[in-house]
C-alpha cells in the first residue's frame, strides 16, 4: 500500500502511480520481498523507482520520516497499521489488488514435531485469526 502524513497534498483524493513518483518515495532495501514487490508493481505499470528513492529496512525510521516529510511510503499494510488507524497516515487511493501475499510457517517435513513448535505455530494461527480467514492446512505444513 501507500501511505502519507495525514495533512499530505494527496492524503484525500484519489491519486495516480506516476503522480506519486513526483514525490520522495521511502521503500524497503535492496533484496527483499516488499522492495521487490514494488518494483514488480511498478514494473507492470511501466514504471520504474525513482533514482532518489529513499531505502531503510527501519520501520520506525521510515515511519517517522514519512510523519515530517512529502515523502510517499510503499509499505505492507501491517506496517503502517496503528498510524492508519489512529489518523497519523492515510492510505493513499491506488489499488494494488493482487499484490498482498501469504505469510506462512515452513516446517522442515523430517523433523520430529516438538511441544515448542507445535505450540509456537498454535500462536501464529490465533494471532492471525483477527486479520481473516486462515487456509487450510497441508499436510507436512503449517500456515500460521
Amino acid at each position: 500500500m501507500f501511505a502519507v502524513r495525514t495533512g499530505h497534498a494527496l492524503a484525500h483524493r484519489p491519486v495516480s502511480v506516476q503522480a506519486v513518483l513526483d514525490y520522495p518515495l521511502m521503500v524497503y532495501g535492496e533484496g527483499t520481498i516488499p522492495r521487490h514487490n514494488t518494483e514488480s508493481f511498478l514494473s507492470a505499470r511501466g514504471l520504474a523507482l525513482p533514482a532518489n528513492t529513499l531505502q531503510t529496512l527501519d520501520v520506525a525510521l521510515a515511519r517517522a520520516l514519512v510523519a515530517l516529510s512529502d515523502a510517499v511510503w510503499i509499505t505492507p499494510l501491517g506496517a503502517a497499521r496503528g498510524e492508519l488507524a489512529d489518523g497519523r497516515m492515510v492510505r493513499l487511493r491506488i489499488d494494488t489488488a493482487g499484490t498482498e501475499e501469504p505469510v506462512g510457517l515452513l516446517q522442515r517435513s523430517d523433523a520430529e514435531p516438538s511441544a515448542l513448535r507445535t505450540a509456537m505455530a498454535g500462536l501464529l494461527r490465533e494471532a492471525a485469526k483477527p486479520q481473516g480467514s486462515l487456509p487450510a492446512r497441508r499436510r507436512g505444513a503449517s500456515a500460521g
